[in-house]
């Protein structure tokens, strides 16, 4: 049986759980086969959230799959427990098994939430583009949108549709990155696709997608965007190695060479371990 090494991501993969349940409970599912999930099956996978501890949620969920190969949610589930855990190749399986229950089912398989539709897609474009397959990537991604713009309805509108269009952002940055932005109509769709998911949650930003707005943001002239940007996230406590190298390059693009120095000096303190994340904020 396939388990997740989850250390200490426990408590954060019981709260995934529980949305994972809530997003679920309310219909039941069948394939393109017409196989449907009866109460029995669906009250099986509710209890596999009843669980006390992320280790026992995702080894329940591996086994209540492995039961129910006809099972869609349970499959999302899992890919997204493995994709937070940082494991890829897992995650990649069972997308391509609820991928499978899509592609072979008559119209969208009965039960099956956009929501659910939407985060298949995004995690699948993420995988794509992590391996370096950025047409696959957009593919995926701009159905993600499509499903995310279609489930974004009032106070939940924000929670679908930012996620996706940082992901587009990413994949047409990554995809016309050495392209004259002048002249590249994906490159200025990609900035488009970044300053609507800030707009709409700028909490929502991760380092994967700081560097490809940042550069964006200082080739379309506005520099100044790129570096408020950057201290806004730092503000927000995402200050590691990772983020200080970004940011020099950002502050390089934007002729600011006191506060390049200043990410270097501060990633050299902390490699000899002479500074806190506190000290650095």
């Amino acid at each position: 049986m396939e388990r997740l090494k989850l250390g200490n991501k426990g408590p954060y993969l019981v709260l995934m759980a529980i949305c994972m349940v809530f997003a679920a409970t309310s219909c039941t599912q069948n394939t393109g086969k017409n196989l449907l999930q009866d109460e029995r099956v669906q009250k099986a996978y509710e209890s596999v959230f009843a669980a006390s501890s992320g280790d026992e949620i995702a080894v329940a969920l591996v086994g209540f799959e492995a039961e129910h190969p006809e099972h869609f949610q349970s499959k999302v589930d899992l890919a997204q427990l493995y994709f937070a855990e940082g494991e890829y190749v897992l995650s990649y399986q069972y997308l391509q098994r609820a991928l499978a229950l899509v592609e072979d089912a008559t119209g969208i398989p009965s039960g099956v939430e956009g929501a659910s539709l939407e985060l298949m897609y995004r995690l699948l474009a993420y995988l794509c583009l992590y391996r370096g397959d950025l047409i696959h990537a957009e593919s995926y991604g701009r159905l993600a949108l499509s499903y995310a713009e279609q489930v974004a309805e009032g106070e939940k509108r924000d929670e679908y549709r930012a996620p996706a269009l940082f992901l587009m952002g990413q994949v047409l940055y990554a995809s016309g990155e050495n392209e004259d932005f002048s002249q590249s109509e994906r490159l200025q769709e990609a900035l488009s696709s970044f300053d609507k998911a800030y707009s709409l949650n700028p909490t929502m930003i991760s380092s994967t997608h700081l560097l490809g707005y940042g550069k964006l943001l200082v080739q379309a002239q506005r520099g100044a965007e790129a570096q408020k940007m950057v201290e806004d996230y730092f503000a927000l406590g995402n200050v590691n190695l990772d983020t200080l190298a970004m940011a020099k390059v950002i502050y390089e693009a934007c002729g600011n060479p006191q506060k390049a120095t200043i990410c270097d000096f501060l990633a050299y303190e902390y490699l000899v371990g002479g500074i806190s994340e506190e000290a650095a904020i």
